[in-house]
């Protein structure tokens, strides 16, 4: 008997195993389609915030329809409407954030570097204050975007 019991009991602890890997996979699995599922929901959001205030979609726009002459003058003028391409601007960049920590970067660069690319004047007068609260697949994106002579349009 103690040799089917010896059989048995290593059945169980094999199985026990088999089971805790087949959870902890599933977990990672949960984790990973909970967090593409926010990275897409945080992405919709902000083209929803796109289409509701065209006037914060690039940079450019922005401070040609508020007649800022230029970044630093967006900054310091603390009005509603500054304030609103501000937290647009902070909203694009938890979205690309999201995006690259969730999804193979290869999937969604091209249209981070373009959303990117329409606010590259903000991003180089923000980035060396704000890089160290982002992620280094965003930052590499980030640093690729300011060294080029690359436009949006």
């Amino acid at each position: 008997m103690t040799g089917s019991s010896s059989i048995l009991e290593w059945i169980v602890a094999i199985a026990t195993v088999v089971a805790l890997l087949i959870a902890a996979w599933e977990l990672r699995a949960n984790a990973k389609i909970s967090g593409q599922a926010h990275a897409r929901e945080a992405w919709m959001r902000y083209l929803e915030l796109g289409l509701q205030y065209p006037e914060y979609s690039s940079t450019e726009v922005t401070l040609k329809i508020l007649k800022v002459p230029n970044v630093i003058r967006l900054w310091e003028k603390e009005s509603r409407e500054t304030l609103k391409y501000w937290w647009f601007f902070d909203c694009m960049m938890e979205a690309c954030e999201s995006l690259v920590n969730y999804f193979p970067e290869r999937e969604w660069r091209n249209t981070i570097r373009y959303n990117l690319l329409l606010h590259e004047k903000a991003l180089r007068f923000t980035w060396d204050n704000e890089k160290s609260y982002y992620s280094d697949k965003l930052n590499a994106i980030v640093t690729e975007v300011l060294g080029s002579d690359e436009t949006p349009l």
